[in-house]
């Protein structure tokens, strides 16, 4: 379905650069690569890789270097959900959850976003959901990541949405 986008640097550069080119695109779904560009470390080499790719649920894992640096996961799902409890589960691995105003219900983390959409799939009441988690060296994260972490997730909900089948 959604293939492997692989973008090679160009000439190498000092560590501290993204000496590769941010993408417009993560697992088939449009982004805007200059919200994504502050989440992502220094290095070289950037690889896009699907993971579950399901009816339900969608995961995408951006790697630099072969560190893996970001996870996403779109999930579709009956019912409410409650965003900070589910930010709270210590899998989650969000550090300092706190509700934010983003989306129907949102979660920012120092490392990542938790956020509830409610919407119709196939006529019935459901909400999407967009879980977002830095790892690798960003994995720490920082009060200061939040606002570059929220101006992702609002870049991308559309698409997760759309891809997961949602409409309000």
């Amino acid at each position: 379905m959604v293939a492997l986008v692989v973008l090679l640097a160009g000439a190498g550069g000092c560590g501290e650069s993204q000496d590769y080119e941010v993408p417009n695109a993560l697992c088939g779904k449009k982004v805007d690569s200059g919200a994504l560009r502050p989440l992502l470390p220094s290095g070289e080499r950037i690889d896009v890789k699907p993971g579950l790719d399901k009816d339900w649920t969608q995961t995408c894992r951006v790697s630099v270097d072969k560190e893996l640096a970001l996870y996403i996961n779109d999930a579709r799902t009956s019912g409410d959900i409650d965003a900070m409890t589910f930010a709270r589960q210590p899998h989650r691995q969000l550090k300092n959850p706190r509700k934010a105003d983003i989306g129907d219900d949102g979660v920012l983390a120092d490392n990542g976003a938790y956020i509830v959409n409610r919407c119709t799939y196939q006529g019935k009441k459901s909400s999407y959901i967009l879980e977002i988690r830095l790892l690798g060296s960003r994995a720490k994260g920082s009060d200061s990541l939040r606002p570059k972490i929220q101006r992702f997730a609002e870049s991308y909900l559309p698409a997760g949405a759309k891809a997961m089948g949602c409409g309000k």
